[in-house]
């Protein structure tokens, strides 16, 4: 099930199914590069746009977390992959770290 995202409106250059190729093998590390920078443009929209938080990423997760986490949501659901791969990150990182 696909949790609502904030409605955020942002140009969508990739898609889950692109990301979801990368997750093995020698390009992996620009999954965790991508799921980095998911990461980061909503922190900063929470920050200095004063929006609700839609997850809470610990302090101490690491770029592999975020890929890992970003990897197993799209691996297991396989029917939201083409949809705008920065979205299904922050739909698998809600999932993984709900705010309280």
């Amino acid at each position: 099930m696909l949790t609502t995202l904030p409605s955020i409106s942002l140009a969508e250059f990739i898609d889950g199914n692109e990301i979801y190729k990368r997750c093995e093998g020698p390009n992996a590390v620009s999954v965790a590069t991508y799921a980095m920078g998911v990461a980061d443009t909503y922190d900063l929209l929470v920050r200095y746009e004063k929006t609700t938080p839609f997850f809470c990423i610990p302090l101490q997760v690491s770029a592999r977390q975020l890929k890992d986490v970003m990897c197993r949501y799209l691996r297991e659901h396989p029917e939201n992959r083409q949809q705008g791969a920065a979205g299904l990150g922050a739909v698998a990182f809600r999932e993984a770290w709900p705010c309280s």
